[in-house]
C-alpha cells in the first residue's frame, strides 16, 4: 500500500487553474525586532481590568493571597440539632394544630433514617478504589 501512488491534484487549485491560499486570513506580517535590542517590555493593567479581575493583587501586581474567613464550629452540635428539631416541632404545631408531636418527631426521624441510608447506599462513591493487582 505505500507503493501507491496518490489520486488527484496535490496542490489547492480552482477551476481557471489559480492557486489559492487556504490560511490567507491568518497570515500577517510582523514588524522585525534588531536581535541587539535588550530593553525589557513591561505591561500594566488598566484600572478597568483591574477592577474586573477574578485574582487578588497588591499595588505591585504581584498575586495577594488572602485567608478566608470561615466562622467556628459549633460547640455543642447536639444542642443545635434539638433546637432544630423542637423548631420544627413548633411550625407543625402552629399550622397544623392536630398533629401530635410525638408523631411529628417519629416522621422526623423516619426521614432522617432514610437519608442516612441514602447515604450509606452512596457512600462508595466517596471510597478509595482498591489498588490494581500487577
Amino acid at each position: 500500500m505505500a507503493s501507491r501512488a496518490p489520486t488527484g491534484n496535490p496542490r489547492t487549485t480552482t477551476a481557471s487553474g489559480v492557486r489559492r491560499n487556504l490560511f490567507s486570513a491568518s497570515l500577517s506580517r510582523r514588524p522585525t525586532t534588531s536581535s541587539t535590542s535588550t530593553s525589557a517590555t513591561t505591561l500594566h493593567a488598566n484600572e478597568d481590568e483591574t477592577a474586573r479581575d477574578l485574582i487578588e493583587r497588591d499595588e505591585s501586581g504581584a498575586v495577594q493571597f488572602t485567608q478566608l474567613n470561615i466562622a467556628p464550629l459549633p460547640a455543642d452540635e447536639e444542642k443545635d440539632e434539638r433546637e432544630a428539631e423542637n423548631k420544627l416541632i413548633e411550625t407543625y404545631r402552629k399550622h397544623q394544630q392536630h398533629i401530635d408531636p410525638a408523631e411529628v418527631m417519629a416522621t422526623l426521624k423516619a426521614s432522617l433514617q432514610a437519608k442516612v441510608a441514602s447515604l450509606d447506599e452512596d457512600k462508595w462513591m466517596f471510597e478509595e478504589e482498591d489498588p490494581v493487582p500487577k
